[in-house]
């Protein structure tokens, strides 16, 4: 990389931390059912990303890539997942402060240049992350995670869709929305964004992981969602059930989301840094994502250093 694409790089990586610290405050409240359009497209992420409700978590360690204030944390807490391992990790220091998570499983800074306490992970999550990424920092992004996945272990990332007309819409708003100074809206930014068609996902992917399924999620188009949330909502679910899987739901969502598995086989059990505990000592490979047929998983599960899930400070759940 020459030295004026790394100068580059380290503007983007401190305009979006200085962003993300400074809305730290309050973050889960744009979420929560006092702004019901964010809330079902924040939950409807999450729940699609989760298996919607298919898999059982208790017993996995889990990666959560871009935690921000732990609403995949709470997601899964809430749903009575509390023997998982959850480790997560943001870039924005107060992001991850605001979180239920203990202090022991939260990390601040790049994957790539954290030394967490486990080496494999049964699930890792990049979810509304890619979005602000530039090309540098989603492949060292997505190479950590390849050589972080346990032997049958899930990665799961979200991609803006470019083909999609509520970035179209974005796209011609953002000029507008800079002009006002929008300060605490991503589209009011200085920071470069980045969207990624179908083909570039599977491009960016296929030579890393063994692709599972690309998803159309969120179904929105801006800035209807802002003037009518309630009704963006019964949009989206009867756009959901008329055309599944079709061109045009892919027109309609803001969103792709990837479900991959390590390409690798025959790799060891997920195992830990030396000096810390085994995590996952006797258990198997991870499920097959969407399976109903969880493993059975050991009634105790000791880990040093690292506290159970359900253990953070208390804050009301996102999900």
């Amino acid at each position: 990389m020459t030295a004026a694409k790394q100068n580059e790089a380290a503007k983007q990586d401190e305009k979006v931390r200085d962003f993300f610290n400074r809305i730290s405050d309050g973050y889960s409240e744009k979420y929560s059912e006092h702004n019901p359009f964010h809330h079902w497209y924040f939950n409807e992420r999450l729940h699609t990303a989760t298996g919607e409700g298919k898999i059982d978590f208790n017993g996995k360690t889990i990666l959560d890539i871009g935690t921000g204030t732990g609403a995949l944390y709470d997601f899964l807490t809430a749903k009575g997942f509390s023997r998982m391992t959850f480790i997560g990790c943001d870039v924005a220091e107060q992001m991850t402060e605001a979180t239920r998570l203990p202090k022991e499983n939260r990390f601040t800074g790049h994957c790539y240049e954290i030394v967490f306490p486990i080496k494999r992970f049964d699930y890792v999550f990049v979810l509304g992350v890619t979005t602000y990424m530039d090309g540098t920092e989603r492949d060292r992004t997505f190479d950590f995670i390849q050589r972080s996945l346990s032997e049958e272990g899930t990665a799961v990332i979200s991609f803006t869709n470019k083909a999609s007309l509520d970035q179209i819409s974005h796209s011609i708003a953002r000029p507008f929305l800079r002009v006002f100074q929008a300060r605490n809206r991503v589209s009011g930014q200085s920071f470069r964004t980045y969207s990624y068609t179908k083909k570039q996902i599977r491009e960016l992917l296929d030579k890393r992981f063994r692709f599972e399924k690309l998803i159309d999620i969120n179904q929105t188009v801006f800035p209807f969602n802002h003037l009518f949330p309630r009704s963006a909502i019964r949009v989206a679910r009867f756009i959901q059930r008329i055309i599944p899987g079709s061109r045009l739901l892919h027109f309609l969502s803001a969103e792709c989301l990837a479900v991959l598995k390590a390409r690798t086989a025959g790799r060891p059990a997920p195992e830990t840094v030396p000096g810390a505990p085994l995590l996952l000592e006797g258990l198997g490979a991870a499920d097959s994502y969407l399976t109903t047929d969880a493993p059975l998983v050991p009634e105790e599960r000791e880990t040093s250093g690292l506290a159970p899930a359900g253990n953070g400070k208390e804050r009301g759940s996102i999900g």
